[in-house]
């Protein structure tokens, strides 16, 4: 009986285990819409390979699971919440800047992500 206990005990945690590595894998790419043209977010690549914490683009408390960006912010700024546009070239865009001054090569310019 105990032998029983232990192993549907194992069982229980290797599924548990399994399910929440299987849901905490990010998708390999992400399509942003935008009037100048479509974005291709390499999501795997920064975040996995360039270990970007997730809160680096997603707010805290946020379900990155279930709610995308454009959930909140939308094609105008609303109150204290920035346009979409904003608030990707100020992160993204952001992070590219800061990494060519540091001598690195991405992408900068407009037409390298549109």
């Amino acid at each position: 009986m105990r032998k029983l206990f232990v192993l549907l005990f194992a069982l229980v945690i290797g599924v548990t285990f399994a399910s929440v590595v299987w849901s905490a894998a990010p998708p390999k790419e992400v399509k942003l819409e935008a009037k100048m043209g479509a974005v291709t977010f390499q999501h795997e690549k920064h975040a996995v390979e360039r270990k970007f914490e997730c809160k680096t683009c997603h707010h805290k408390g946020t379900d990155v699971e279930k709610v995308t960006c454009a959930a909140c912010h939308k094609d105008q700024a609303e109150g204290n919440v920035l346009a979409k546009k904003d608030a990707f070239h100020n992160t993204c865009r952001g992070c590219h800047d800061q990494k060519a001054k540091a001598g690195l090569n991405p992408p900068t310019k407009c037409r390298d992500c549109h």
